[in-house]
């Protein structure tokens, strides 16, 4: 089935088969975080349209057994195709996790073909074309987290100049998820969300002017200031790259409270 990506990027995918299982179960692409773009290489029978992509972004004709490597893709690109791929094979979703609130046992059931998703923006297809970062501007007190596109929008909401930071903004691409794998068992007690946040911000400019783009530097730098900034840079690239709404809202039904949980990429994803 011909599926489009948020991003324009269309590709014709095919059901899941046995013998992927035993890709599915090489628990080094697992933990690499490898698993689901080299599974979209196997599913990928024809590019239909490459979008914002250029011949070498998807490395056609490079690679010899697959129509395109999905490396280069943004991953809000690779997590819609995966999630529709395991659609068409099969709807239905159930996972279990605790409640937050009670911490009873929730069975959770969701169908995919019901999964809603975002377009990327017209800057982010730029982006995802050209390179060039996304930019925007946010207040280190600012506890409302917005972002904003210029400096002079953030002094007129009423920041203090003396207070906002510029950040330059990459769209998550695919290639770097074994980096955020990585991140993850190197610092299990970390903050995973501010660390992916962290290999996404190309440059960062402090209110004084010094300029940041260093990834131990900038996650130091967000960890004692960024609380506010990194909702919302978060806000402003999730806006910009689009893609599946990663939560939804669900009611436990011992407390009936009522809470969002997020698609799992885990092992009950790839159960069939």
């Amino acid at each position: 089935m011909v599926h489009v990506m948020p991003s324009g990027l269309q590709v014709q995918l095919r059901k899941w088969k046995l013998g992927d299982r035993k890709l599915i179960k090489n628990t080094q692409l697992v933990r690499q975080g490898l698993l689901i773009p080299r599974l979209l290489e196997h599913l990928t029978e024809n590019l239909v349209d490459p979008g914002p992509y250029s011949e070498k972004d998807l490395r056609i004709g490079k690679s010899k057994g697959m129509t395109m490597s999905w490396d280069n893709v943004a991953w809000q690109d690779t997590s819609y195709a995966i999630a529709k791929s395991r659609g068409d094979t099969r709807d239905a979703l159930a996972w279990s996790q605790p409640c937050i609130f009670c911490q009873d046992i929730m069975t959770i059931a969701k169908k995919l073909s019901t999964l809603h998703s975002n377009p990327t923006t017209p800057e982010g297809i730029a982006h995802l074309r050209t390179g060039e970062p996304l930019v925007c501007y946010a207040g280190l007190s600012d506890e409302d987290c917005i972002p904003y596109h210029t400096r002079e929008d953030a002094v007129a909401a009423g920041l203090d100049i003396d207070d906002i930071a510029r950040f330059s903004m990459n769209i998550l691409r695919t290639r770097l998820m074994p980096v955020v794998f990585k991140l993850r068992r190197e610092s299990p007690n970390g903050d995973l969300s501010l660390m992916q946040t962290c290999t996404q911000i190309a440059e960062l400019v402090q209110p004084d002017g010094k300029v940041l783009t260093d990834y131990e530097a900038i996650l130091s730098f967000m960890e004692e200031d960024g609380l506010n900034v990194e909702k919302a840079v978060d806000t402003f690239v999730s806006k910009h790259s689009g893609g599946l709404e990663g939560s939804f809202e669900h009611v436990c039904s011992s407390c009936h409270s009522a809470q969002d949980v997020a698609l799992p990429f885990g092992p009950e994803f790839f159960m069939m």
